[in-house]
């Protein structure tokens, strides 16, 4: 290899790791606002459940009177049964596992469409991909440093793209038939991703059903493994949805809210859903959605110094890569409504703040996989040109990267000090509880703290359900605000 080949490649890479630092940086700022997190709002309630009846008996409870969450409700309560401690470690934990199971998937995902990439590139990647959904999510700190709303939202999220990152592996072995057991596992997996909430559920049974008529339309060797692969976790997902819908729980809160809307309604309410939140993120993270398409077209082009061959790559393969590049924008548009749609459908009204991390992920990472197909088509169909348009976008990437991060940075900088002070005041309180619990009093007041992020604190009256659910967490009998 030519001296001025091996320096540019040295180059493209240590670009490339240096960009991954600077999204990395917001990332760490994320962690770090999330060690301050503690318990909020619902948290109370199902921690003094957990208290008061046990593990198992506060799944049938939960199930049977307010949720058929039934996945949420058995994590929630086996993390904490671990103390309050966790839900410091939580936020940085999946960030983390968020980055590297979306790694894994892009790089599995460029390895099947003979697009070979760096293994630092696809950390890169999916680092960025966390980082524009983390910037540009409406109420980060209910989607992420909330307990409750983190194991909602984006445990799931996570889990989801690690079944998919399998799902790829498994179709890389290239075998002739996959066993009962792979079926039986797949199928369990996604019983277990769907039951976290309705939104996930809708998400992962549209997007099952996208790739079952895919297979199905385009064929291949190995149709009958992934045909029955996917239908087996089509299977799970669905059962997970009917699990939730049909709770008793779930009937319960529906006498709560309005009446649910028509299709005909439903359809309209979306489409103005869908340009509200498209507006919105595109005014908050024009440069992040800029990355999440540059950045991957420029790793399929080589920009890190590993290149795809234009060999091997028939006229129907050719064929298919032009038509995803086409259908895939319309496609994760309807995904994005479809995590709209059960909300809009139980309550008639704009998606809360903290579900809508669900859509902007579904957003970022199919702009970032539409950007890495066409960097795909281009080394495809005109490979001359692939190194120095690599190089181009590369450069963009780099500026897009330093536009988006040194604003989100400081987005991120500027919450330390409130939640800071936030949990000082919340391990007073903590302690103060605990004291009067060890006393026998029955009732006490304590300080009310700052509303982080819009959540409910405890007020003056006893009778409030937070004030009623802290009180059971710590085995008091009623709680007041100062």
């Amino acid at each position: 290899m030519p001296v001025s080949d091996r320096l540019s490649r040295q180059i493209a890479r240590w670009t490339i790791l240096l960009t991954g630092i600077v999204l990395a940086l917001p990332l760490a700022g994320h962690a770090l606002v999330g060690w301050s997190s503690r318990y909020m709002a619902d948290d109370y309630c199902t921690a003094g459940t957990l208290r008061v009846l046990g593990f198992w008996p506060s799944q049938a409870f939960w199930y049977s009177t307010w949720s058929g969450r039934y996945s949420y409700t058995f994590v929630v309560s086996l993390v904490q049964a671990l103390g309050v401690g966790v839900a410091r470690i939580l936020p940085g934990l999946s960030i983390a596992g968020w980055v590297c199971m979306l790694a894994l998937c892009l790089y599995l995902l460029g390895r099947r469409i003979g697009t070979p990439m760096w293994t630092i590139g696809a950390v890169v990647a999916g680092t960025g991909v966390v980082f524009v959904v983390l910037d540009g999510t409406p109420n980060v700190y209910q989607s992420v440093y909330w307990l409750t709303g983190m194991i909602t939202y984006v445990l799931p999220l996570i889990l989801l793209a690690a079944l998919s990152a399998w799902l790829l592996l498994r179709g890389d072995r290239g075998s002739a038939a996959v066993s009962p057991v792979a079926c039986l596992a797949v199928g369990l997996a996604s019983l277990i991703i769907g039951g976290f909430s309705e939104t996930t559920g809708v998400l992962q049974v549209s997007i099952l059903a996208v790739a079952l008529a895919v297979v199905l339309a385009v064929g291949g060797p190995h149709r009958s493994i992934a045909l029955a692969l996917l239908g087996s976790a089509l299977l799970g997902a669905s059962l997970a949805l009917l699990l939730m819908v049909f709770a008793p729980g779930t009937q319960i809160r529906r006498d709560l809210v309005s009446e649910p809307v028509t299709l005909k309604q439903l359809a309209t309410r979306l489409i103005q859903d869908g340009r509200i939140f498209l507006a919105r993120t595109a005014r908050k993270v024009p440069a992040g959605l800029g990355l999440a398409v540059i950045l991957p077209a420029a790793l399929a082009l080589g920009w890190q110094g590993v290149e795809s061959s234009a060999a091997g790559f028939p006229q129907g393969q050719r064929r298919r890569l032009l038509a995803a590049i086409v259908l895939l924008p319309p496609l994760v548009g309807g995904l994005m409504l479809a995590t709209m749609a059960p909300y809009e459908f139980a309550v008639a009204d704009y998606p809360d703040a903290r579900l809508l991390v669900t859509s902007l992920f579904v957003l970022v990472a199919g702009l970032s996989m539409w950007g890495f197909l066409l960097g795909t088509a281009v080394a495809r169909f005109a490979p001359r040109h692939t190194r120095p348009a690599g190089m181009a976008l590369g450069v963009a990437a780099v500026f897009l990267a330093l536009a988006a991060a040194i604003p989100g940075t400081q987005r991120v900088g500027l919450r330390l000090p409130d939640v800071q002070s936030f949990a000082a005041g919340w391990e007073a309180r903590d302690q103060a509880l605990r004291m009067a619990a060890a006393r026998g009093i029955e009732q006490t007041a304590a300080a009310s703290l700052p509303h982080m992020g819009g959540l409910a604190e405890i007020g003056y009256d006893p009778d409030e359900w937070v004030n009623r659910c802290v009180a059971q967490t710590y085995g008091l009998k009623r709680v007041i605000a100062k």
